[in-house]
C-alpha cells in the first residue's frame, strides 16, 4: 500500500485520467480556434451521436458512461443549438429518441476535422504497434473492471 502511495502519480488510473484531461483540453483549444461554439464535452457527445443517432437519452448515457442527468443537460444545450431534436418513441411515448438535425450533421463534419487534428497531435511519434497494444490493454482493463461491478 505504501509503495502504491509513493508511486500514485504513475498509477495507471491516474495516468489514464491525466491523458483524458489532456485530450479534452486539446479539443477545447482546437474548438476555440474555430467558429464552433461548443464545449469539448458537448463536441464529444455530438460526435458520438453520429454513431448513436436515434437512441434514447438513457441509452446514450449508458454508451457514454455518463449519468442520465448530465446527459440530459448536454442534450438540452445541443437541442437549443438546433443540433439535435427529441422525438417521442413510437413504442414508448415516455421516452424520447435523440436525432441529429441537418445542422448537427454538418457540425459533426466540421468536428471530425477538429478531432482528426487532436488525434494526429496525440499519436505523433507513437508506432501503430503500440497503439494496437494500448487498444488491447484498454479492452482487457474494461473487461476486468466490468466483471467486478456486474457481480
Amino acid at each position: 500500500m505504501e509503495d502504491f502511495l509513493n508511486r500514485f502519480d504513475k498509477a495507471f488510473g491516474r495516468m489514464l485520467g491525466k491523458t483524458a484531461f489532456a485530450f479534452r483540453s486539446q479539443v477545447s483549444h482546437e474548438l476555440s480556434e474555430t467558429e464552433i461554439e461548443l464545449s469539448a464535452e458537448q463536441a464529444i457527445i455530438l460526435m458520438n451521436m453520429w454513431h448513436l443517432d436515434g437512441l434514447s437519452q438513457q441509452m446514450i448515457a449508458d454508451f457514454l458512461h455518463r449519468d442520465k442527468t448530465s446527459t440530459t443537460r448536454w442534450i438540452d444545450v445541443l437541442e437549443k443549438c438546433h443540433l439535435v431534436v427529441r422525438v417521442p418513441d413510437q413504442q414508448d411515448r415516455r421516452q424520447n429518441m435523440i436525432h441529429l438535425t441537418q445542422e448537427g450533421r454538418e457540425t459533426c463534419l466540421k468536428l471530425a476535422g477538429v478531432f482528426a487534428r487532436v488525434h494526429q497531435k496525440a499519436l505523433k511519434g507513437v508506432p501503430q504497434e503500440d497503439i494496437d497494444v494500448c487498444e488491447r490493454v484498454f479492452d482487457q482493463i474494461r473487461t476486468n473492471l466490468k466483471a467486478t461491478w456486474l457481480k
